[in-house]
């Protein structure tokens, strides 16, 4: 599995977003990192300029994967943004309206409780674009192409949105649409199981 990125998100200091697959580290703004065992506290952002950016690449196809967990569930009137991708107005997103997860091709499962690991994964093959929760699939759409020139995480959505109350963890990016076998083994894997349990936390 070519792996373009992977920010694992155990950092305990600084400003810097480890990128352990290569040379491309990402930047935590308005975010403060603390060193304690287990998910890595950030205090809540006072403004939109909280998140963390990560380096894109210009892509026909890819695949993204990450663990999120939730503190608290969306607001009535919040959406919670866990990526962003500003350049082509694409990304994922928690709805306030019924805690379902979404990119614009409509919604692929519900994170409904707090304090439990999530796992997101979709996959673009130049064609159809998977999305899975829990390494299953829970939506197939045909899109037209896109790429990853840009993102960032946990980002505040402009005025509508608010931003995540809870932790991320163990990003990838990779060059290629990943297979159902490659989410399988990211859902399943020891190395997953292990480096999904610490990560990034807004409060």
């Amino acid at each position: 599995m070519p792996l373009l990125r992977h920010y694992p998100l155990t950092d305990t200091s600084g400003t810097t977003a480890t990128d352990v697959a290569g040379s491309n580290p990402g930047t935590y703004s308005s975010v403060t990192l603390d060193d304690r065992t287990g998910p890595f506290g950030v205090p809540a952002p006072t403004n939109n300029n909280g998140k963390i950016e990560g380096v894109g690449a210009n892509l026909n196809q890819y695949g993204v994967a990450f663990w999120v967990q939730l503190d608290t569930l969306a607001s009535n009137d919040s959406n919670y943004t866990l990526l962003n991708q500003p350049n082509i107005g694409e990304g994922v997103f928690i709805a306030s309206a019924d805690n379902t997860i979404n990119t614009s091709d409509g919604s692929f499962g519900t994170l409904d409780q707090t304090g439990t690991w999530f796992h997101v994964c979709i996959a673009y093959d130049g064609t159809t674009r998977r999305h899975y929760l829990n390494g299953r699939v829970g939506l197939e759409a045909t899109t037209a192409a896109s790429d990853f020139t840009g993102f960032v995480l946990m980002a505040i959505d402009g005025a509508s949105g608010d931003q995540v109350n809870g932790s991320m963890s163990d990003f990838r990016l990779y060059d290629h649409g990943i297979t159902r076998r490659e989410v399988q083994y990211l859902y399943q894997a020891p190395r997953g199981k292990q480096t999904h349990r610490s990560g990034v936390k807004t409060l």
